[in-house]
């Protein structure tokens, strides 16, 4: 949970460019919430921002239009807690998801990133800065686990394919000193399971 009310925490205005391009879908059925957010985002520029105030409305633009984060309020008239956030990581389980809601209390904070949360603000002890980064973390965290992911997946194919290349050279048949055997394997394509020439 991110509080701005420490007093160790360092003032710091809108990051620089750092969040630029990124697209935003702000989740909240409270207009006074919804404008004091939106101010905010405004705040740091260059971020696109769109606006759901249902949970159903949420997972239609996400569909329709993607966002690189969600900010979402637990209280939704058609989801209440943890249900938006299982929600919208059912639709898009790569979605960087910062929970902002008017619950200072800790613990739904650390249900909501057990959840898949990527981060816990409290309305009204947010200022543009400390949104905005919430925002680039959460967005840098996720592409990191999609990286890690990738990798995870590469390795595996890569082992697969090491393994068959290896169980699909011929055994020599030869038998003759005078005589050198080599078997090779190319694969036909990248990721291939099989096929390819000997």
């Amino acid at each position: 949970m991110v509080d701005c009310a420490s007093e160790d925490a360092t003032p710091a205005g809108p990051p620089q460019d750092s969040h630029a391009g990124f697209r935003v879908l702000l989740v909240e059925d409270d207009e006074g919430d919804a404008i004091l957010v939106g101010d905010l985002l405004e705040q740091g520029g260059g971020v696109r921002t769109q606006r759901a105030t249902t949970a159903a409305e949420a997972e239609q633009r996400l569909s329709e239009d993607g966002a690189d984060c969600v900010l979402l309020d637990l209280g939704l008239p058609d989801a209440s807690g943890l249900d938006a956030i299982r929600r919208l990581l059912a639709l898009d389980a790569g979605i960087a998801l910062v929970v902002l809601t008017g619950d200072s209390d800790e613990q739904r904070g650390v249900d909501a990133l057990g959840a898949g949360a990527q981060d816990y603000l409290v309305k009204g002890r947010i200022d543009a800065g400390t949104l905005l980064r919430a925002i680039r973390y959460a967005v840098e965290r996720k592409s990191a686990e999609r990286s890690r992911q990738e990798l995870a997946v590469a390795r595996a194919h890569g082992a697969e394919n090491s393994r068959l290349q290896r169980g699909l050279l011929p055994d020599p048949i030869v038998d003759d000193r005078r005589v050198t055997v080599e078997t090779a394997y190319r694969p036909g394509r990248r990721r291939s399971l099989l096929g390819g020439d000997f």
